[in-house]
């Protein structure tokens, strides 16, 4: 699997953190080996993304139809483009 698909932080009101809480290791799917490892969000980054969460929907409540569209067949090109990348590695 590509280290550049690997991201051992937690994505917490639009920035990447590292997690406060216990260590855990990765084990690929395929033969159970250890293949990363990374930090747990602690119970208070959990809070606090929950509470971010609450506060972007206000905002994505508000955009129309068309710009949520727009958005997501973004995103579904840069999934189709990145598709050699992230495809070894499922």
């Amino acid at each position: 699997m590509s280290k550049d698909l690997l991201h051992a932080q937690c994505y917490i009101n639009g920035e990447w953190v590292e997690g406060k809480g216990a260590l855990k290791e990765v084990h690929s799917p395929i033969d159970g080996k250890v293949i990363g490892t990374f930090r747990e969000a602690s119970p208070e980054q959990v809070d606090d993304a929950v509470k971010c969460a609450k506060e972007a929907q206000k905002l994505w409540k508000q955009t129309s139809l068309m710009e949520r569209v727009e958005l997501l067949e973004k995103a579904y090109k840069i999934g189709l483009k990145n598709m050699p990348m992230i495809w070894p590695g499922i």
